[in-house]
């Protein structure tokens, strides 16, 4: 003869009303500190580049603050929606890989308008382009 318990069994929390939810939420929220590390990084490197005048540099600057503090607020919430610490950092690192891509590409389109709007040409440049080109090899 069998012996049923007078309470119901639990299901395990991985099968519990809003677990599917849950873990939704942290893996969005993962995927987008992901993507705010890969546009801090890109910014950080327009703000420190060599060639940048002072309004990209303060501008770079701003966007790192704004999207470092992003991204760690949706990490944070991304862990607390997680069922462990390592798919948290797993996800935040595979969306900050994929994210940097399209960032990069950005990010040096951008520092191409940034030396294009200075208008500097190293004079040795413009040797070897005369030299090349056989025009006028003045450096100034």
């Amino acid at each position: 003869m069998a012996v049923y318990p007078d309470s119901p069994a639990g299901f395990p929390r991985h099968l519990q009303a809003g677990a599917m939810r849950r873990r939704f939420w942290g893996v969005f929220n993962c995927l987008c500190a992901g993507a705010f590390g890969a546009l801090a990084a890109a910014s950080a490197k327009l703000a420190f580049g060599s060639q940048a005048n002072v309004v990209f540099c303060t501008l770079g600057i701003i966007v790192m603050a704004t999207t470092n503090s992003l991204m760690w607020t949706f990490f944070s919430r991304g862990l607390s929606f997680s069922m462990s610490s390592a798919i948290a950092s797993v996800t935040v690192t595979f969306s900050n890989i994929l994210s940097s891509k399209p960032v990069a590409t950005q990010e040096g389109l951008a520092t191409q308008a940034a030396i294009a709007s200075i208008h500097w040409v190293d004079p040795l440049e413009r040797v070897m382009a005369a030299q090349v080109g056989g025009g006028d090899a003045s450096p100034g």
